[in-house]
């Protein structure tokens, strides 16, 4: 197989498991990321990890809330049911 094909592949790969509707909450230098998936940058960078859950909740579109703790996994996967806003 060729580079070209390889990446095309790699490429897909990536793209095929984003959800948009998701929002990740991370620790990034003492500070909280509130970061959609697929997104390159976060959206915001707060100080209180309780005040980065509140905004993620608040945001438009989203369906999932994925908290990670500041080692870099999982602690809690939040769904929003319609009308929870």
């Amino acid at each position: 197989m060729d580079r070209e094909k390889i990446k095309k592949i790699r490429k897909a790969l990536r793209n095929a498991k984003l959800d948009p509707n998701t929002v990740h909450i991370s620790s990034r230098k003492g500070r909280w990321a509130v970061r959609r998936e697929g997104a390159k940058r976060a959206s915001r960078i707060l100080r209180v990890r309780e005040l980065a859950i509140f905004y993620a909740i608040h945001m438009k579109d989203v369906c999932k809330i994925v908290i990670h703790m500041e080692d870099g996994s999982v602690e809690k996967r939040i769904i929003i049911e319609d009308g929870l806003k």
